[in-house]
Order: structure tokens, then C-alpha cells, then sequence
């Protein structure tokens, strides 16, 4: 299937990219000449738009003009101490933390690394400053590896559906939500389906990752856990033969379990047979015993 990224030259894409960056980087570098100020006029601003909701009213954001004010009425605090109002959020009172102006998306889970995952509201403004965020990373990113532009990209996201809270609202892993809110411009340059991350097997969900990556030109791998490319390795060397057997057949995953949905809507990116490809990945076992991605990539950006 013919894509965006196979139809524009690399060459245009740079060029846009360095266009991007210098007006996008630039006014941001020009800002952090002045970060302290900026960073407390956000805070202020921030303070005065919530003083109505429970949280804001609880700490008498109403009077809170300078950033003293602001460490005498809000201590720091952990988890716990917020956790009412979040709860009251996630129960269907979103002026619990949200101000009028503002709205709830949804909400994103922690992976519990530290104990019981934690639930975090998402609001527009935080998805929205969030994203500006991760767009300056990016076309710096980008731009800084020139050589790499047009490659595609390796992402693996967290799972969308985590359920949904009392008061109805979604709840999702927050690189999911961030893989859903992606510019449509970038998508085409992804290796992998968004599908893919909503198959619950961890083996198999890699083993699919690899599958339909591992003879692309991967030139970036971002992922939100370098676990996740850990065991994307381990993976893919212990079920080698099934790889070099699915690229020769053009099959996937014959040897495991995908949800019918979800199998059918990855249909259209199952590389076609391949047997130079399996040539390829097969000779790499014979030299050297395994099948890592040092051999099979070209030293992708991580």
C-alpha cells in the first residue's frame, strides 16, 4: 500500500521540517531567556482560572496573588491528599479540579510501579499544552538526525480501553491517548497499527509488532518504557523461526491467539510473502545464532 511518506521525497520533508522547527523552536528558545517569569505568570494564570472549583475554593485560590501565597496554601502533598477530588472528578463532579472553562477528556492510569495505579484527569488545556510540548521535542528530534527523515517510526502504545470510571468517563493508558491525538500528518509515518495495542496477550502483541516491522526501514524508536523494547528483543529471538516463517508465507502469527475483531482490521498491514526477506533474517541466525535488531535494522534512533 502506497503511503504519504512513500510519495513525498525525503528531501521535501526535511526541508519542512527545518521550517517547522525554526518557527516553533525559535519562539519557544526565545521564552526560555525569560523562563522563571513565564513560568510564574502560567502558574498565576493557572490559579486564578481554577478559584471556583472544590479544590480552588479548599485552598483560597481566590487570594493568592504570588508565588508565597501560593506554598503557604498549598503545600506539597501526595497522592492520597488529592485523591478525594479526583475521585469526585471521576464520580461525574468534574468542578471538583476542572473550572467551567475548561473540560474533561478523560481520564489515563498509571502502571502501579509504585503501588495501586493512580488515576489522572485529562483535561483540553492539559492535552493541549501537553502535546505542544512532545511537538517541540519532535521537530527538534527530527531535525537533528536528518538522515532519518522518512524512516519509519516504531511506536508501541499503552491499551485504550482500561475501562471507565463511575461517572462514565474513559479511561486509557496515557500513550494511548496521546497515539489517538497524534496530527494526521505523522501517521503515515508509523510502522505499526494503532490496532495493535489493543491486543491483551503481551507475547503476542510484540510478536505482531515485530512481524510486521522487522524488514521495514525503521529509522526511530520511541517507546514509552525501554522495557518495551527489551522485551520486544527477547521476543523476537525466541520465536525467530516463526518470524522467518511468517515473512516467507506472508502469514501472521499462525502459531498464536489474536482476537478475530482485531485480526481482520490488521488484515490490510500483513506484509505479503516475502522470500528474500526470510533469506535475509535466516542467514542473519546462521551467522550469528540469534535474531537481534542490530543485525535486521539500521541503526534507528532510539
Amino acid at each position: 500500500m502506497t503511503t504519504f511518506s512513500d510519495i513525498v521525497p525525503r528531501s521535501v520533508l526535511r526541508f519542512t521540517l527545518s521550517v517547522a522547527r525554526h518557527v516553533k523552536y525559535g519562539a519557544f528558545k526565545r521564552s526560555l531567556e525569560n523562563a522563571i517569569h513565564f513560568q510564574r505568570d502560567w502558574l498565576l494564570r493557572r490559579i486564578q482560572s481554577c478559584h471556583s472549583t472544590g479544590f480552588g475554593k479548599a485552598h483560597s485560590f481566590q487570594t493568592i496573588r504570588t508565588i508565597a501565597e501560593f506554598r503557604a496554601n498549598v503545600p506539597v502533598a501526595e497522592y492520597n491528599e488529592l485523591a478525594p477530588y479526583i475521585d469526585s472528578v471521576a464520580a461525574g463532579d468534574t468542578n471538583a479540579l476542572v473550572p467551567d472553562h475548561d473540560k474533561l477528556v478523560q481520564f489515563t492510569i498509571t502502571t502501579g510501579t509504585t503501588g495501586v495505579p493512580k488515576l489522572n484527569p485529562v483535561t483540553r488545556s492539559w492535552l493541549r499544552e501537553y502535546q505542544r510540548g512532545w511537538e517541540i521535542w519532535g521537530l527538534t528530534l527530527f531535525t537533528d538526525h536528518p538522515a532519518n527523515v522518512g524512516s519509519k517510526i516504531l511506536q508501541m502504545a499503552g491499551t485504550w480501553n482500561m475501562g471507565r470510571t463511575r461517572g462514565g468517563h474513559q479511561i486509557s493508558m496515557v500513550s494511548a491517548l496521546l497515539t489517538r491525538s497524534q496530527s494526521p500528518f505523522m501517521k503515515p509515518f508509523y510502522a505499526l497499527p494503532e490496532v495493535l495495542n489493543d491486543i491483551g496477550d503481551p507475547v503476542v502483541r510484540h510478536y505482531v509488532g515485530l512481524r510486521l516491522s522487522i524488514l521495514e526501514d525503521i529509522g526511530w524508536i520511541m517507546l514509552m518504557n525501554p522495557g518495551t523494547l527489551i522485551r520486544l528483543v527477547e521476543i523476537g529471538d525466541q520465536h525467530k523461526e516463526a518470524l522467518i516463517r511468517d515473512v516467507f508465507d506472508g502469514t501472521l502469527a499462525t502459531g498464536f491467539d489474536i482476537p478475530g475483531g482485531i485480526l481482520k482490521s490488521l488484515t490490510s498491514s500483513i506484509p505479503r510473502p516475502n522470500p528474500e526477506g526470510s533469506k535475509f533474517l535466516e542467514s542473519i541466525v546462521n551467522r550469528t545464532g540469534r535474531l537481534l535488531p542490530k543485525d535486521y535494522w539500521k541503526r534507528p534512533v532510539v
